[in-house]
């Protein structure tokens, strides 16, 4: 059996319920210079928020349209498709990752999309 003292030492994560919970998470996270994008869990130490994950709240939607054999016309009707399909399926946002070297890219938010923060690079883990 695990130790009590250790155990009050972890942090906690729970579900984000209350207006009170938003609220702490995006003080907390503006205050260390973060973003909160569809925050569904805190992560609390000693009282404390000290993160959030997003957990199932965002759909990510990966793209690849041939720069090739495409026209720009192409391409933006393939993405609504896309966004169509998801619309239809559920989804109530993505998240697209964009290279910034994409011909999509300077046109993303012209076609509705918010630019998440600073530029990062995306990980992918099999679980």
């Amino acid at each position: 059996m695990s130790d009590p003292k250790t155990i009050s030492f972890l942090p906690t994560v729970r579900p984000l319920r209350t207006n009170a919970d938003f609220h702490a998470v995006h003080v907390a996270a503006e205050a260390d210079q973060h973003q909160v994008i569809a925050a569904t869990h805190m992560a609390e130490k000693h009282g404390q928020v000290i993160g959030y994950a997003s957990i199932g709240a965002v759909t990510p939607m990966l793209v690849w349209v041939s720069t090739k054999q495409v026209q720009a016309r192409d391409s933006l009707y393939l993405l609504n498709m896309a966004e169509c399909i998801a619309a239809n399926a559920g989804v109530r946002q993505l998240m697209v990752p964009c290279q910034t070297d994409s011909p999509f890219h300077p046109f993303m938010e012209k076609f509705g999309y918010q630019a998440a923060g600073k530029p990062f690079d995306l990980f992918l883990k099999p679980l």
